[in-house]
């Protein structure tokens, strides 16, 4: 059993060595421009990555105040009307699943998927602050 993993490593070796040989020598042979196209995919990457990490902690965040506000309004006996607090639910849903939409973007739908987050994000705050009120 060993040694047929041991030959099934070397056929994958072996069969890898052209391709490995190929991207070696395309290496050697990048413009500048590719260069610099790498560094950029390499800063949008990082962008992406920071962006999204902040995102996940902002829907942290929101997962907070809305626990907090749940459970200070049922201590205090005060409830804000059905229909804001059905807003708030509806808007903390879209967000979660925008800010997950987030994380699983391709390259080419990572601004459409920034853009919905960010307008999921801002009808949360509406949301929030129209239940805030109605619960006073």
């Amino acid at each position: 059993m060993k040694s047929a993993a041991v030959a099934i490593a070397t056929l994958l070796v072996i069969a890898a060595a052209p391709h490995a040989d190929a991207a070696m020598r395309a290496s050697r042979a990048s413009t500048p421009t590719s260069a610099l196209r790498v560094a950029a995919d390499s800063d949008a990457t990082t962008g992406r990555d920071s962006y999204t990490r902040q995102a996940m902690d902002e829907m942290r965040e929101w997962q907070r105040k809305l626990h907090d506000a749940s459970t200070t309004a049922a201590a205090q006996g005060k409830a804000a009307s059905a229909a804001a607090e059905k807003d708030l639910h509806k808007a903390w849903s879209d967000a979660e699943a925008a800010s997950h939409r987030l994380q699983v973007a391709s390259a080419e739908g990572w601004s459409r998927a920034r853009d919905a987050y960010e307008r999921a994000s801002q009808e949360l705050t509406a949301a929030w602050q129209h239940f805030q009120s109605e619960g006073k």
